[in-house]
């Protein structure tokens, strides 16, 4: 900012020679002068070197004077100074009037006199009064006489120092008679307040087109220029502030309006500000310009005016060069499509990948394919050598090949049709069955093995499944028996593995028909191509045995003392549907292998009568035995020598019962619990009826 002062100054240099008395210095007195305050009362207290002076009576001086106070010597200089609160930009005139205080003599040499502010520390030239604002100092000149400087200032802060230095010169020589600058008076007044502006100014902060887009001839696009107020006054519409296009004055280049106008001719139309834009504050301008309608680089340039009377165009310009190119020839609209990955599981995801290139604007997909796939979607065209690219996700729920096609449309007319893709998906899935179910005849009473494969005729890997079997009895429709599930590991497709299941066929008579059904995966834990395939059922045709069947109970009893002498009792049942012969039964201590081995036979095996189906013996008594310490088991067995034929069911565990006991000294123990009834449950099947022999076989039964 420019610094109006006005340097007024009278500048003294004394150069007094005094022959010094041969008697002590001169002693000064300023008799019948009556100093008060009206130094400091006016403006304060000033300070020397920051120390605060106070007024000293100077002869020959006003009572009012202050004395620059001296710094230590060999630099004897004295400075005064003091701060004042003032209005920047306002004119202000200073006044200070110096002169010289001495102690004695002054020798050879002389006095300077600086006035600074804000700068203590620049210093002047010899013989010079000298005024200084911030670092700008300019000589005032010098004058001999008394001294007596006037200036006026425009101050830029709120605060002002003013600073009165003096330099003595030849102090030293004289040995302590010394010279002081000092200060006679001082005034600062305000003469003028600071100007008020009137300037109009402004800064371009932005400018874009087509946000910063490839421009074509001839085209339209939205412009938008951001201005900032660096002036002093404030921006309307009613004062006819506006922004107009530059380099020429309205360039017609880019004009977005035809309107006539005799001295500019076609012009775009100047844009106002759309509210009060203040100083410092910013102007957006959106308007649309149409392109040139050649190709080539155009200056695309915009500054504010004011329009009317006293007009100006003012401020920097947003002046960019912009690249208008011919619009694209469209190249031929060209699209393929493929998958990934090529082969998939049931439900899960692949993705179709088309990719379009050519044609212009705006491309258009649309996917068509097996299963249901359908899908559509746009991309922006950005060049003719860009390509732009359309995915779709699809899980598959069938087996089997997958084929998909997708056509593209641009919006300059350009129709690719349908195009098939260039590669198709597999999708594959486990399927377990069960097949081969053995066997399918049995006999009555028999233990059999029923088994059946799970296969996997699928073409993905199966997991890990359980399969189950289930039977229903006389096949009459319900499923009267579950056996537990077989665990059955994960199958590669193609593979198999075979599960069995232990099962005791029911006593029948005649012939019976039962059913039964083996099922893969029956906890569902297999996703599969087919569900509804697991399951296969087969007939188990069952013949009677027409064969006896024998067997036997051992009677309780109480546990003997050691030494007494004890005798067992036991039954033969014949548990057949036809007679059985005679026979003969054995008891045996201790000795598991009783049907078949005489070691440890309790005296001679007894004689069993013939027996009808479904009768017993009377009660068989063994003979004496006696008790020795420890445990023991008695077996009671019947068909000794295997003179009548029973089928399926003979030998010991069919034939022989068995009770476990101890022996010990003193009174009889509890009766023991038998380990082996040595005799089967049955169930006869007649024509639909079923009965159970349970409860006549219980151990402990009829006597």
């Amino acid at each position: 900012m420019k610094i109006y002062q006005l340097f007024i100054s009278i500048f003294f240099s004394i150069f007094l020679s005094f022959f010094l008395a041969t008697t002590a210095s001169a002693t000064l007195s300023c008799s019948g002068q009556n100093c008060t305050d009206d130094f400091n009362s006016g403006f304060g207290s000033w300070s020397s070197n920051s120390i605060p002076q106070q007024e000293t009576a100077i002869c020959g001086a006003s009572c009012n004077s202050v004395k620059l106070a001296n710094t230590t010597r060999p630099s004897p200089d004295g400075r005064l100074s003091k701060s004042f609160t003032v209005t920047p930009g306002a004119t202000y005139q200073v006044s200070i009037k110096a002169g010289v205080y001495t102690d004695g003599a002054i020798p050879d040499g002389s006095v300077t006199l600086y006035a600074l502010a804000d700068d203590p520390n620049i210093e002047g030239n010899p013989n010079q009064v000298t005024w200084c604002h911030n670092t700008n100092c300019e000589a005032l000149g010098s004058s001999i006489g008394s001294t007596f400087l006037e200036v006026n200032i425009i101050p830029q802060l709120s605060t002002l120092t003013i600073t009165i230095e003096g330099n003595q010169g030849g102090c030293d020589i004289v040995g302590g008679s010394c010279h002081d600058p000092l200060v006679d008076d001082f005034s600062l007044v305000k003469t003028a307040d600071p100007p008020v502006l009137t300037n109009n100014a402004a800064t371009c902060t932005s400018i874009s087109v087509n946000s910063g887009n490839p421009i074509t001839t001839g085209q339209t696009y939205s412009a938008v220029v951001t201005m900032r107020n660096d002036g002093d006054t404030t921006w309307t519409s009613g004062a006819n502030y506006k922004l107009g296009a530059q380099d020429p004055r309205d360039d017609p280049n880019w004009g977005t309006s035809t309107g006539a106008d005799s001295n500019k001719g076609t012009r775009p139309t100047r844009q106002n500000v759309s509210s009060s834009v203040g100083p410092g504050s910013t102007a957006t301008f959106t308007f649309n310009v149409t392109a040139p309608d050649t190709a080539g680089t155009y200056r695309f340039a915009f500054q504010m005016v004011k329009d009317g009377t006293g007009g100006e165009w003012f401020g920097g310009k947003c002046e960019p060069n912009l690249i208008v190119s011919a619009p694209l020839i469209p190249s031929r609209l060209d699209v393929a499509c493929s998958v990934s990955p090529t082969s998939a599981n049931l439900n899960q995801e692949v993705t179709w990948t088309a990719t379009a290139i050519g044609g212009a604007g705006t491309h258009t997909y649309t996917w068509a394919g097996d299963d249901g796939l359908s899908s559509t979607g746009t991309r922006t065209v950005v060049d003719d050598i860009t390509p732009t690219t359309h995915p779709v996700t699809k899980a598959y729920t069938s087996v089997g090949t997958k084929t998909a096609r997708v056509k593209v449309t641009s919006t300059d007319g350009q129709d690719t049709g349908f195009v098939n893709c260039t590669n198709s998906v597999n999708v594959t899935a486990p399927d377990l069955i069960a097949d081969t179910l053995t066997p399918s005849s049995a006999t009555s009473l028999q233990s059999i093995s029923l088994s059946g494969r799970v296969l996997n005729q699928g073409n993905a890997a199966a997991a890990a499944s359980q399969t189950r079997l289930r039977i229903d009895l006389n096949n009459d429709g319900s499923w009267d028996t579950t056996l537990a599930s077989q665990s059955t590991g994960s199958l590669t497709a193609g593979n198999f593995e075979t599960e069995n299941w232990s099962w005791t066929v029911p006593v029948c008579t005649g012939t019976c028909t039962h059913k039964y059904e083996v099922c893969a995966d029956n906890s569902s834990a297999v996703t599969e191509s087919n569900e509804a395939n697991n399951c296969t059922t087969r007939n188990l045709t069952v013949s009677s045995t027409s064969q006896p069947d024998l067997t036997t109970t051992l009677n309780s009893f109480t546990n003997p003392s050691t030494g007494a002498s004890v005798t067992f009792t036991g039954r033969v049942y014949n548990e057949g549907l036809v007679n059985a012969a005679a026979s003969s039964g054995r008891f045996c201590m201790d000795n598991s292998g009783c049907l078949t081995s005489s070691s440890g036979r309790i005296g001679s095996d007894h004689s069993v009568p013939a027996l009808s189906a479904g009768s017993s013996s009377s009660n068989i008594t063994s003979s004496s035995w006696t008790a020795t310490t420890g445990s023991h088991t008695a077996y009671f067995c019947a068909d000794v020598g295997d003179v009548v034929t029973e089928g399926v069911n003979e030998g010991s565990d069919s034939n022989c019962s068995s009770r476990s006991f101890t022996v010990s000294g003193g009174s009889p123990t509890p009766t023991p619990t038998p380990t082996s009834t040595g005799i089967r449950p049955w169930i006869q099947t007649t024509g639909g009826d079923v009965h159970s022999n349970t409860g006549i076989n219980t151990p402990g039964g009829p006597e």
